[in-house]
C-alpha cells in the first residue's frame, strides 16, 4: 500500500471513530425537568438569561409578568396596579432589563414596557411621537429593544427602541402590508414583513428599507424567531412543508431543521450552537432541542418529563458555565406550567473540533 493510501485509510478510520464519539455524545444528552409553576392557573417562561427565566402567570385569560431564578419558590410577580395597568407579560430579558407589554382590563390599548428587576422599575416605552394606538416589546439585546407598534388604522409596524438615546424608530418597509420585529443581536433586527401575501424573513440594519431578505427559494411563509450575530432561527413553509428553520445571515444558508417524520416544527431560540423549540409528530406538541445545525441533531425534550404531561415547548435557553437552563412550558391535565430543563451536554462544536484535531494529529503521525 502506498503512503498516500495509508494516509487516506488512517483518516477514514479516524473519521469513523470520531463520528461514533459524536453519536455517543448525542445519546448521552440528559436533562432534569423542574416545574416553575406555583401560583395562578397557568404560567409560561418566554425568555432567559443565565439561570434566570422570565414570562407570565395567568388566570381566566389575563396575565401578569413574572420572573424566576430556576425554582418555583423564587418567583417574582410584577404587580402593576400602582402604574394604572392590570397585567402584562415579559417577553425578553438581558443582564439588566426585562421587556414586554402591559395591559388594562378597561380596554385601553397595550403598551410596550421595560423593567430593571422589579415591578417598581416599570417604564412605559409606548412611542409618544407619531399616531400609534398600541405597542409591545418582544426582545432585548444591548441597548436595542424590538417589537411592534400599531398605527391608528391598526396597521402592524416593526418597531425599534434605543435605550441609550431614547430614540424610537418605525422600521416598516415600503410596500409591506404589515411588519414586526421579533429578535435582535444588539446591532441588527430580525423579524417578518408581508409583501404580496407572502411573509418574508428579514434582517434589518436600523432603517425601514435597509434590510436583507433571507427567505429561501420556494418559501411562502418565513419567520425569524431569534437571532445572534451569526445565526437566525425560526420557521419556514417550503414546498408545502412546515418546518423549523436555521440560517447564517443569508437566504442561501437556509437549513430545513424539521426532524424526519415530523408534521410541523419551529425553533424559538438559540445559544452557543444549541437550538430550542418544538416538534409535532402526531398532533401533539413536544419540546425539542437541536445540538447541531442539522435535523439529525434533534433531541426530544418532552421525553424527560413525567408521563402526565401531554404537550410542551421550549422558548428560551440560558447558560452558566457548562450548564444549560432550557425553559418554556408544559401542559398537565387542565393547566399549563412554566417548565425548566437543566442539564449539560457536549459543548456544541467541540466534537467537530475534536474530529479536526484527531484527523490532523493522526495524519501527521502517519507521515
Amino acid at each position: 500500500m502506498s503512503a498516500a493510501s495509508r494516509r487516506h485509510s488512517a483518516r477514514a478510520a479516524a473519521l469513523g471513530v470520531l463520528l461514533l464519539i459524536a453519536r455517543e455524545g448525542m445519546a448521552q444528552v440528559n436533562f432534569q425537568p423542574i416545574s416553575l409553576h406555583s401560583v395562578g392557573q397557568n404560567s409560561r417562561a418566554h425568555a432567559a438569561h443565565g439561570s434566570r427565566q422570565v414570562g407570565e402567570i395567568y388566570s381566566s385569560g389575563f396575565s401578569t409578568p413574572a420572573t424566576w431564578n430556576s425554582t418555583s419558590q423564587s418567583i417574582n410577580i410584577y404587580y402593576l396596579g400602582n402604574f394604572g395597568w392590570d397585567g402584562g407579560r415579559i417577553s425578553g430579558v438581558s443582564a439588566d432589563h426585562e421587556v414586554g407589554s402591559v395591559l388594562s382590563l378597561s380596554g385601553n390599548p397595550g403598551h410596550a414596557a421595560l423593567w430593571s428587576g422589579s415591578a417598581e422599575s416599570f417604564r412605559d416605552l409606548h412611542p409618544i411621537q407619531g399616531n400609534y394606538r398600541s405597542s409591545s416589546a418582544g426582545a432585548i439585546s444591548g441597548s436595542q429593544v424590538v417589537g411592534t407598534a400599531y398605527t391608528s388604522s391598526l396597521k402592524q409596524h416593526a418597531a425599534l427602541w434605543d435605550l441609550e438615546t431614547g430614540e424610537f424608530r418605525d422600521l416598516h418597509p415600503s410596500g409591506a402590508s404589515y411588519s414586526a420585529l421579533i429578535a435582535t443581536d444588539g446591532a441588527r433586527q430580525g423579524g417578518v414583513a408581508s409583501f404580496n401575501r407572502k411573509v418574508h424573513a428579514l434582517i434589518w440594519n436600523g432603517a425601514p428599507n435597509d434590510y436583507v431578505d433571507i427567505t429561501p427559494s420556494g418559501a411562502v411563509d418565513c419567520t425569524i424567531r431569534f437571532m445572534t450575530a451569526d445565526t437566525q432561527v425560526g420557521r419556514a413553509v417550503v414546498d408545502g412543508g412546515f418546518g423549523a428553520a436555521l440560517w447564517h445571515n443569508t437566504a442561501e444558508s437556509f437549513v430545513n431543521m424539521a426532524p424526519p417524520n415530523s408534521v410541523d416544527s419551529e425553533i424559538e431560540t438559540t445559544l452557543d450552537g444549541l437550538h430550542g423549540g418544538s416538534v409535532y409528530f402526531t398532533g401533539l406538541r413536544r419540546a425539542a432541542i437541536w445540538i447541531s445545525d442539522s435535523p439529525d441533531g434533534f433531541v426530544d425534550m418532552h421525553a424527560f418529563l413525567p408521563h402526565d404531561y401531554t404537550e410542551s415547548a421550549i422558548e428560551a435557553i440560558g447558560r452558566v458555565g457548562d450548564t444549560f437552563y432550557v425553559s418554556g412550558w408544559a401542559q398537565r391535565s387542565d393547566h399549563v406550567e412554566a417548565m425548566l430543563w437543566v442539564g449539560t451536554i457536549p459543548a456544541p462544536g467541540s466534537l467537530a473540533i475534536a474530529l479536526l484535531f484527531g484527523l490532523t494529529a493522526l495524519s501527521r503521525r502517519r507521515r
